[in-house]
Parts: C-alpha cells; sequence; structure tokens
C-alpha cells in the first residue's frame, strides 16, 4: 500500500476555518514528505446517492451517474489515509461531504462477510486509516458525541484499520490541531 493520504474539505462558506485546518495539514504532509491529494467538495458537482445499486451489481464500483464522484473514488481507492474536513451539522457531516460519502460503497463489493461479528461489505480495495476533523461553535457536547459516533460507523463500515475523530472549536483551533496531527502524522 502506497503511503498516499486524500483529503476530502467539506467546509462551505467562511473559507477561514477550513484554509487554517487544511493549509496546516498539507504543509506538515508536505514536511513529511508524505503525499495527498486534497478535493475541496464544494467546488465539485456531485449528484446525490439514488440507491439504485446499479454500483454494485450492473457497472460494479462505478455509480452510473456521471459526476465527479468518480475522480474522488480514484484517490481514494488506493490511499492509506482518508481525511474529512467539515464543520459539524447537527452532529453530521456538512450537507456536500455526506452526499459524496453516501456513495462510497462503490469501494466495497456487492458480497457481504462478517467481519468482527458485523455484517459487512467486502472490501475492494486495500484498508485505509480514517481520521476526521469536525469544527463546532460553543461548548456543544451531545453534537460532539454524535460526530465522534458518526466517524466510528463510518470506519466500521469503511473497515478502517484504525480511525478518530477529533472535534475542534475555532478559537482553539491551531493549538489543539498541532496536537492532532502530532498524534495521527505517524500513521
Amino acid at each position: 500500500m502506497t503511503d498516499q493520504w486524500v483529503i476530502l474539505d467539506g467546509f462551505d462558506g467562511d473559507r477561514r476555518t477550513a484554509d487554517a485546518i487544511g493549509g496546516t495539514l498539507r504543509e506538515r504532509l508536505e514536511s513529511m514528505g508524505k503525499q495527498y491529494t486534497a478535493f475541496r467538495i464544494s467546488d465539485l458537482h456531485i449528484a446525490p446517492c439514488r440507491s439504485c445499486g446499479a454500483c454494485g451489481y450492473k457497472s460494479p464500483g462505478k455509480c452510473v451517474v456521471n459526476d465527479d464522484l468518480h475522480q474522488i473514488l480514484r484517490a481514494v481507492a488506493p490511499c492509506s489515509v482518508l481525511v474529512f474536513l467539515s464543520p459539524i451539522r447537527f452532529g453530521g457531516y456538512a450537507s456536500k461531504l455526506k452526499m459524496a460519502l453516501e456513495k462510497f460503497m462503490n469501494l466495497g463489493s456487492p458480497y457481504f462477510t462478517v467481519t468482527q461479528g458485523k455484517l459487512l461489505h467486502r472490501l475492494r480495495y486495500p484498508a485505509k486509516a480514517l481520521l476526521s476533523i469536525g469544527v463546532t461553535e460553543g461548548e456543544r457536547v451531545a453534537e460532539a458525541e454524535t460526530f465522534q459516533l458518526l466517524v466510528r460507523r463510518n470506519a466500521q463500515n469503511l473497515q478502517c484499520w484504525r480511525h478518530k475523530a477529533v472535534v475542534l472549536q475555532p478559537a482553539a483551533l491551531e493549538a489543539e490541531l498541532n496536537g492532532v496531527l502530532e498524534e495521527v502524522l505517524p500513521w
């Protein structure tokens, strides 16, 4: 497996926070000689999943809707670390990032396997690590807990060998982010 990172930036609107997080992450990855591909989801055309099942049976691994998700999935398939950056909305991801993630079914095969007592789709591609960084305003404990649970469930469905959910607040962004990156960059 190559040491390739894929960053999915789900921020929309005010770019200051997104640029601070994404810029710091990219600088650190470059300083360590790691390769990465970054996508700003708000700049892409991603159609909603129709739940038609064609990606599993008609065109295995490929959505029949022609949108920009194909270029994301081409980068995600061989990567070793997947990073989601998003403002936290009601405990979840921003809407366009969520729309993209709903189509990640393409990464699995239509066949199932039991893994650690869970019925999951078989992997088409190597397992990955998952880092999700969410930003929220104020002390919203329940929202942060819901976000962390969502990331754990995403990691389970994607069968990530390591995962971490981080909730940051804009006021303490830089200090907390550097601590998080110190912990996860050895991945």
